[in-house]
């Protein structure tokens, strides 16, 4: 649920949860003043954990409220050439850390948004190599299944998505090989616009009637 802070009248997101889930553990982990400090970290920060004496088994983790990635929704400005064009940081964050571990090299379980071939709650997978499939995925249905433009991320996606765990690379060789994608890209790929897939139709049906006219 939602909620003000009261110290600046900022919006927040307030989460019940165990007091001894992993998400506790591992969000004020990564909420440390070290970590947060660190630019790499792009972890969903907590602002406090709240505790109830009425309810000692439980507690509420207080996060700041964020939109969704695809949200806002697109807008016609309609006069939108260069001079009129700015751009401000964006910061993307990974959120939920209900079923991530700590200092794991092996885990069990078959609970995530995206299957995994390895996912099973009687033979242990590297979370690590997981991890990197799922991140993959998420490319594919999230990015270049829903926008025109972005068939440049297909040989990194295939380079994060074996089947085999044993297959797959490191977080860090996968930022390696997209580091060695990218120089070989034209201007012309790297520069234009992207389109959501759902309105393409539209637009060549607009197009074709406009030359049939």
């Amino acid at each position: 649920m939602d909620a003000q802070q009261l110290s600046d009248g900022k919006t927040v997101y307030l989460k019940h949860t165990k007091k001894d889930s992993p998400e506790v553990e591992i969000v004020q982990y990564l909420s440390s003043e070290e970590l947060r400090n660190d630019p790499r970290n792009h972890c969903q920060p907590s602002l406090d954990v709240l505790r109830n004496e009425d309810d000692p088994e439980h507690v509420i983790l207080v996060i700041p409220w964020l939109r969704r990635i695809d949200s806002p929704e697109p807008a016609s400005v309609r006069d939108s050439d260069p001079s009129r064009t700015a751009v401000g940081g964006v910061r993307y964050y990974f959120i939920d850390f209900g079923v991530s571990t700590k200092d794991q090299d092996e885990v069990l379980g078959i609970h995530g948004q995206e299957l995994s071939p390895e996912l099973s709650d009687t033979v242990p997978h590297d979370p690590y190599k997981l991890d990197v499939y799922i991140l993959g995925m998420a490319y594919q249905h999230f990015l270049v299944e829903r926008h025109s433009g972005l068939d440049l991320l297909r040989p990194l996606i295939e380079y994060m998505t074996p089947l085999k765990p044993s297959e797959r690379p490191s977080a860090a060789e996968a930022l390696q090989r997209w580091n060695t994608i990218v120089p070989e890209l034209s201007f012309f790929t790297l520069s234009q616009r992207l389109y959501p897939k759902r309105r393409i139709g539209f637009k060549a049906i607009s197009n074709a009637q406009g030359r049939l006219l």
